[in-house]
C-alpha cells in the first residue's frame, strides 16, 4: 500500500499521479506489493526533522526514513524471512515548496523534480547511500535505470 499524507496547504499536490508514480518505481524496482508512505510537506517542517534526525538546520528537498537497517554494504533485497514480516520500505518527506523553489530556479518542470527525488529517496529506503564515490555510483546507477524505465 502506498500511503500518502499532505501536511503542508500552500501548494496544491496531484496525489493521484504521485500515488501512480510511486508504484510505478516500486514495480521498477522490484518491490511491487511493498509498502511506503509519502508524506508531503514545506520548508519548515523538512528543515525541524533535518535538524532532529541529521543534525542539519536548513531546509532540504527529500528525507528518507527506512523501515529497517540497511547500509550500502547491507542492501535490502525483495526478501523477507516470513510470510508474516512485513513488506514495508519506510517512509518518503518530501518538501514540495523546495522543490517547486529549486525547480523554478533552474527553469526545470516540478513534476520531474519530484520524480527524481523519489527515485532518490527510494534507493536511500533499500540501503543506498552517495557518501562515497563509489557507493555515488552505484546509486547513480540504480537511480538512472530506474528513471530510464518509467513511463512518460
Amino acid at each position: 500500500m502506498i500511503r500518502i499524507i499532505n501536511k503542508q496547504q500552500k501548494i496544491w499536490f496531484p496525489r493521484r499521479y504521485f500515488r501512480h508514480k510511486l508504484r510505478e518505481i516500486l514495480t521498477i524496482g522490484g518491490y511491487a506489493g511493498w509498502d511506503v508512505g509519502l508524506i508531503i510537506t514545506d520548508n519548515i517542517n523538512i528543515r525541524k526533522l533535518n535538524k532532529t534526525y541529521r543534525g542539519i538546520d536548513r531546509a532540504t528537498d527529500v528525507l528518507s526514513f527506512p523501515s529497517t537497517q540497511v547500509s550500502p554494504q547491507n542492501l535490502l533485497y525483495n526478501q523477507v524471512d516470513s510470510a508474516f514480516e512485513p513488506k514495508d520500505l519506510g517512509d518518503i518527506v518530501l518538501s514540495l515548496e523546495y522543490c517547486c523553489t529549486y525547480s523554478k530556479k533552474h527553469q526545470q518542470n516540478v513534476l520531474d523534480t519530484t520524480i527524481i527525488l523519489l527515485i532518490h529517496s527510494f534507493c536511500h529506503l533499500l540501503g543506498h547511500d552517495h557518501d562515497l564515490d563509489q557507493d555515488y555510483i552505484k546509486m547513480r546507477r540504480k537511480e538512472d535505470e530506474i528513471l530510464g524505465k518509467l513511463k512518460p
